[in-house]
């Protein structure tokens, strides 16, 4: 039977609100992290997960990394698209051997928009690119693990490898499988997830339909390509989805999804979840109106609490 994990967000000294975009940005600080790692566990989360928003995920869990911990470090998600796989693969390789064997790198595309002109790196074919990159990560890793002298042969459409001497090459790791997930909302990023991933990391923008009509058949075809066996597919993670408000009462609640629409909203006028919405039968509302978003924010069955708990994330299996 398949494992629920729990998931908690890290947090710089407080947590990442609509309203930090718009100027009300406190003065972040990392000397909480380890505290943060120590909580989670006492409460029981499997994972922490720093995000890439306005700061650097990887810095985050490096900190994070130095408090023994069974808890999971996961990215979710760390954008690929703006440095090479072979840094990333650097990245990982030391986090993982700081952790002890805990990372879980989540990475995201971004949307063209971001990559090109927040950025001014190239965005080209995002599903092959995400490919790609994650098959020129594991050349790399294979390489290191193989041991000193072992050749880097890897060769695609984005990415040629064939460059690794023993003096850049980083010493084996007593846990060298890092679990790969990448985020995946249209049909051919699921089907890279499922074919070259350990798991995918879902949208917010996450409907029951979408995920029987969209998410889960384009994952299974993609993992059916992988080779893989089939009993497998048990342990693939499926990580994310939907929205959640929590508040200690109404009043504070009824902001929360005030909130929430302004967030579904944003998300309707961005083409890249299109798709989402068109199977609600609400494109362009949200983008257009409050109505449109509350629509949408209903048919995605966000989950509401009154109790003052605190967010938890799991991955739906």
């Amino acid at each position: 039977m398949a494992k629920v994990k729990i998931e908690r967000m890290l947090n710089l000294g407080a947590a990442y609100t609509p309203e930090m975009g718009a100027g009300g940005k406190p003065e972040p600080t990392w000397a909480t992290l380890r505290e943060q790692v120590r909580e989670a566990q006492t409460l029981g989360y499997d994972t922490v997960v720093a995000v890439e928003v306005q700061h650097d995920p990887y810095l985050m869990l490096a900190v994070a990394a130095q408090e023994p911990s069974m808890v999971e470090l996961a990215t979710g998600i760390a954008l690929a698209f703006t440095k090479s796989p072979v840094a990333t693969a650097y990245t990982a390789w030391d986090l993982q051997r700081m952790s002890g064997g805990r990372l879980v790198l989540g990475l995201g595309s971004q949307v063209k928009g971001h990559i090109t002109r927040r950025f001014g790196m190239p965005f080209t074919r995002p599903a092959q690119r995400m490919k790609d990159y994650v098959g020129a990560m594991r050349a790399c890793w294979k390489t290191w693990q193989s041991g000193q002298g072992a050749a880097l042969d890897f060769q695609s459409e984005h990415y040629n490898l064939s460059l690794m001497t023993p003096n850049f090459a980083p010493p084996p790791l007593k846990h060298p499988h890092i679990p790969v997930l990448i985020a995946a909302v249209q049909e051919h990023m699921l089907h890279v997830a499922g074919e070259v991933c350990d798991g995918v990391r879902l949208h917010g923008i996450c409907t029951r339909r979408y995920l029987d009509e969209i998410a889960f058949p384009n994952l299974r075809k993609g993992f059916a390509k992988s080779g893989r066996p089939a009993a497998e597919w048990e342990s693939f993670q499926i990580s994310g989805g939907g929205f959640l408000c929590v508040a200690p009462d109404a009043d504070s609640l009824a902001r929360a999804v005030e909130k929430m629409k302004e967030t579904v909203a944003f998300y309707g006028s961005t083409r890249s979840y299109r798709a989402s919405f068109e199977r609600m039968g609400r494109q362009g509302r949200a983008a257009s109106s409050a109505v449109g978003a509350t629509e949408v924010a209903r048919d995605a069955k966000a989950g509401y609490r009154r109790d003052g708990a605190r967010v938890r994330r799991g991955r739906y299996l």
